[in-house]
């Protein structure tokens, strides 16, 4: 095969998560627990949609809320 009909493709390589949360008792019945992610190289930095592509570092938030009764 010649080397100018091969795609270029990007390889994977790592993938590191740095993750903050705290959970906070609100009232003795209530937990509100926040969330924040930062991932840095998803899936190794390869697009699975487009592999000529690699992925951006990705931020994430979330909130989880308990209710005992």
């Amino acid at each position: 095969m010649d080397q100018d009909t091969v795609p270029a493709v990007i390889v994977r390589d790592h993938e590191m998560v740095f993750e903050v949360n705290y959970a906070l008792q609100v009232a003795p019945w209530w937990t509100v627990q926040p969330d924040v992610q930062y991932i840095v190289h998803p899936n190794g930095g390869q697009n699975p949609n487009d592999a000529t592509v690699r992925l951006e570092n990705a931020f994430i938030a979330g909130v989880r809320s308990t209710i005992k009764f």
